[in-house]
């Protein structure tokens, strides 16, 4: 596990072209779950058990991070099948359910009082809250906005590119 998983992270995520993030947490899963617990074991000794005490030990995680440290194992090992580096799968993943949840917004009365205290705190807090909340711009994109993105005649801001948002996203990590 140890020894292929950078090549995973450059050979699968990186090839195939994944978002800044998507790689991110790769590597991140990676790191501080997949490795520390099963590091020493070939990719074709990785038992149920072993995804069990897995689960085990990310039993103090939300659902969905133990469903996505699990999502990553199963691709990393489809992966190495794929390559020939293991010649099938070693076992099976079972996800947690994950409960349904709204997506979290603040009321408008809410957001207006956050837009008011932000404009006393600080301009570039001020900034930061409508252009994401007016917006709708992620951190990332908000990093990489230059004075191109502007057009004070027009009252608009321009898409970043994504190569920009990707300088960005590295900047916010």
């Amino acid at each position: 596990m140890e020894q292929f998983a950078p090549r995973f992270v450059e050979g699968y995520a990186r090839a195939n072209r994944q978002k800044p993030s998507g790689i991110a947490a790769k590597e991140t899963i990676l790191r501080i779950h997949l490795v520390p617990l099963l590091g020493t074991r070939t990719l074709d000794a990785i038992t149920p058990e072993d995804v069990q005490r897995l689960k085990h030990a990310l039993m103090h995680r939300s659902p969905k991070t133990v469903n996505n440290v699990l999502t990553t194992l199963s691709v990393l090992l489809k992966t190495a099948v794929e390559w020939g580096v293991i010649e099938q799968m070693p076992c099976s993943m079972r996800l947690l359910p994950v409960p349904k949840s709204s997506a979290g917004f603040h009321e408008f009365d809410e957001y207006e009082r956050l837009v008011a205290a932000a404009r006393i705190i600080d301009p570039r807090a001020h900034v930061a809250v409508l252009l994401g909340g007016d917006a709708g711009l992620r951190c990332g994109e908000m990093m990489a906005l230059e004075w191109a993105d502007v057009d004070l005649g027009k009252r608009q801001l321009r898409g970043t590119s994504q190569q920009r948002r990707a300088a960005a996203y590295d900047t916010c990590r």
